[in-house]
């Protein structure tokens, strides 16, 4: 189970990144690199949603894949270790079907932002987390996107929100031209409805609200919910952060 959304941007400058930014990584453990990779990062830890640059110019076929892994193929991974893959790992690939990613866990040092990166590929995905989780073992490689996909990251909304905030932080320092984002996604899991009883939050809570109260909270934060038997049924739910 899986879902990328991705888009090309055009009109990228790599240099340093502003000062506020660079304070804030430092400040929550991270070392800054570059514009675009800080960025990156950034908008990880503020929605709590992984996602990855990649250089254009070093993507064969400018199109971007997934599949598993081939058993015995070898990635050099951004931290610079050659990794031998297998079947067990999901691997983005390029136009010639080579990887130059591990999902959900770290990118391909032969697609890296560099100071003469002109054009990127933005990704933002959702991953199965038992995928994630039987990968980082086989591995042994975690990361803080692997972290954060095994808890279970959000998928939809959240994701294109993860996006377009990476483009609007670029226009900080360059001035980036977005096209369209294109999506693919494989056998995403049913959102459930949630059952609660009146008598049961009232409890909780000790308050005297009535079904239409809740109901009009809980719509106001995001959900979806319905009066089903004297009991409300909340069939949608607000975007999670899990950061």
């Amino acid at each position: 189970m899986w879902q990328v959304l991705a888009c090309v941007v055009k009109g990228i400058t790599v240099g340093p990144s502003p000062q506020w930014l660079q304070n804030r990584l430092i400040h929550l453990g991270m070392r800054p690199i570059n514009n675009v990779v800080d960025i990156s990062n950034y908008v990880m830890l503020e929605l709590g949603q992984p996602n990855h640059t990649y250089d254009l110019h070093k993507i064969k076929g400018s199109r971007l894949g997934t599949r598993r892994a081939k058993v015995g193929e070898r990635l050099l991974t951004l931290d610079g270790l050659e990794r031998t893959l297998s079947e067990i790992d999901g691997v983005i690939v390029d136009g010639d079907d080579n990887p130059v990613g591990i999902a959900g866990i770290m990118g391909g040092a032969s697609s890296e932002i560099s100071e003469s990166t002109t054009e990127i590929i933005i990704e933002v995905a959702w991953w199965d987390p038992p995928s994630i989780s039987r990968s980082v073992k086989n591995l042994n490689l975690m990361s803080e996107a692997s972290m954060r996909f095994r808890r279970g990251a959000d998928y939809g909304i959240n994701m294109e929100r993860a996006l377009n905030r990476v483009v609007e932080l670029l226009s900080e320092t360059c001035e980036p031209e977005m096209s369209k984002i294109l999506e693919t996604n494989g056998n995403l899991p049913d959102t459930s409805p949630v059952g609660i009883s009146n008598e049961r939050v009232n409890g909780l809570l000790g308050t005297s609200l009535t079904s239409e109260e809740m109901m009009d909270l809980l719509q106001s934060i995001g959900f979806e919910s319905q009066e089903v038997f004297s009991k409300m049924r909340m069939k949608t739910h607000p975007q999670i952060i899990f950061k």
